[in-house]
């Protein structure tokens, strides 16, 4: 008899760091690279309404990116991970965290295609902008993304994130200058908002 055919494999389990439904957030890793990850950044059409595509993405640079966020108190973060399949489908974070003026700013990629795109970006910024408030003790989140944007766009109006104003033509891309839509949402209204109860 062959050894082998006794040794089961055993997974890892994976480093779940916050939890939802659909998704699972937890810290990058090294082994992501050598997944769909190399070719989100580069890809033109997940880029298309984000700052991301400008020069390209080597292996060697995501390896260190992957080293520097985990090192940097400043910023956590997070591998989207969809539940029903266990793949890494996006990345969200909060980065430019302050804990003078208690404020980070929101940022999220859902680049891998799924059915749950749209409820997968707002459970995953749900899931962070909760963990900024209950256990960072922020006070303010915030971010800005193009007006063109729709998905991001609907996902923090039902997140309880308020327009704060409009950067004209504040990023180039595709070829023309595009307006930025700013949000934020503040500790108080976090906590009166029933969605994150």
């Amino acid at each position: 008899m062959n050894l082998d055919e006794n040794i089961s494999i055993v997974k890892e389990k994976p480093a779940i760091f916050l939890e939802g439904e659909l998704v699972y957030l937890r810290p990058l890793d090294y082994e992501d690279i050598s997944g769909d990850y190399q070719y989100w950044l580069n890809d033109k059409n997940i880029c298309k309404l984000n700052q991301h595509h400008r020069y390209p993405v080597t292996k060697d640079e995501l390896e260190d990116f992957i080293k520097n966020t985990r090192a940097d108190k400043n910023s956590i973060v997070l591998a989207v991970v969809q539940k029903s399949n266990n793949q890494h489908i996006g990345n969200v974070c909060l980065q430019k965290i302050n804990f003078i003026n208690r404020t980070a700013e929101i940022a999220s990629i859902i680049a891998q295609k799924t059915a749950n795109g749209f409820l997968c970006t707002l459970e995953s910024m749900k899931l962070i902008t909760a963990h900024g408030f209950n256990e960072i003790n922020l006070n303010r989140i915030y971010g800005g993304t193009p007006t063109e944007h729709a998905v991001i766009l609907k996902t923090v109006e039902m997140l309880g994130y308020s327009l704060e104003g409009i950067s004209r033509q504040a990023i180039y891309k595709n070829g023309k200058y595009l307006d930025v839509q700013n949000y934020s949402i503040l500790r108080e209204e976090f906590l009166k908002n029933e969605l994150y109860k």
